[in-house]
């Protein structure tokens, strides 16, 4: 790039973004989730991905969510389901189907209040 003029560089430049986040992008489908827990899975074609929600409109069962969902950390993705954008931290995945159910309550488990005391019997 270095024969290019500025306007031609910076052209290019985001060309090769475009092009790399492009590549990353993935859709997925959103399968499980708990009230109260700010986890949810979103099933891909490359397995299922444990996320955190962390702000925005929290995805509900079926919502499909479209960004670079196999990559590692916090990002925005949108729901295109109600065409909103959130931002999700991705906490396992890609896991197959049957450690979903085992790995799901153990990290809304952490999350939970503790149960009140029952009353005491008079």
């Amino acid at each position: 790039m270095s024969g290019l003029s500025g306007a031609a560089r910076a052209v290019a430049t985001l060309m090769t973004v475009v092009a790399a986040q492009g590549a990353h992008a993935l859709e997925g489908r959103v399968v499980a989730l708990e009230p109260g827990c700010p986890h949810f899975v979103v099933q891909t074609v490359d397995g299922f991905m444990i996320y955190e929600h962390l702000f925005g409109p929290k995805p509900r069962i079926d919502d499909t969510i479209d960004g670079p969902l196999d990559r590692a950390g916090s990002w925005k993705a949108r729901n295109v389901t109600s065409a909103a954008d959130v931002m999700m931290y991705l906490e396992a995945g890609p896991i197959p189907q049957r450690k979903v159910e085992a790995k799901i309550p153990f990290k809304c488990k952490k999350n939970r209040p503790a149960p009140a005391e029952a009353p005491a019997d008079r």
